[in-house]
């Protein structure tokens, strides 16, 4: 195996342990355990709330009876707070997409920790929920892709 840096993945790990939380990365995969009862999609929106679509993307989901997970960043939120009580309030999940949408590649654990760490606060000050789900802006966790360390 060649090696290659990683920084930030430590963190993101030990943050994923701590808070029981999975990762969704672009070139990963999703494990799913046990049977699903019916074939299905699973509808998710990045780097919101926003103020031109979030709403409109709330009418869509309500009118189809549909449910979403909104990967949210943090800044956003901050700016945002009543779209995303909206979110929680239609019922939809909400996930950490980090503070400041950063790639995590170029990132110091500490720096990654508090990237997850404040929009998780912001979560659920907010809502009262907890984010489960983690997706890394871009995709990008590993210097190279495909490749995860052991």
């Amino acid at each position: 195996m060649a090696n290659f840096k990683v920084r930030g993945i430590a963190a993101v790990v030990v943050y994923a342990l701590l808070f029981k939380v999975s990762i969704f990365s672009g070139e990963g995969s999703v494990r799913i355990t046990g049977a699903a009862p019916a074939k299905y999609v699973a509808l998710t929106f990045d780097d919101g709330p926003h103020e031109g679509y979030t709403h409109r993307l709330l009418e869509i989901l309500k009118k189809y009876d549909a449910r979403a997970t909104f990967f949210v960043v943090g800044k956003q939120v901050s700016k945002f707070p009543a779209y995303l009580r909206d979110i929680h309030r239609h019922g939809h999940e909400i996930a950490n997409h980090t503070y400041t949408h950063p790639n995590l590649t170029k990132l110091s654990d500490d720096a990654v920790l508090r990237e997850l760490d404040y929009t998780r606060y912001l979560v659920n000050r907010l809502t009262g929920q907890e984010c489960v789900h983690f997706r890394p802006p871009g995709g990008r966790v590993w210097k190279t892709p495909g490749v995860c360390p052991t």
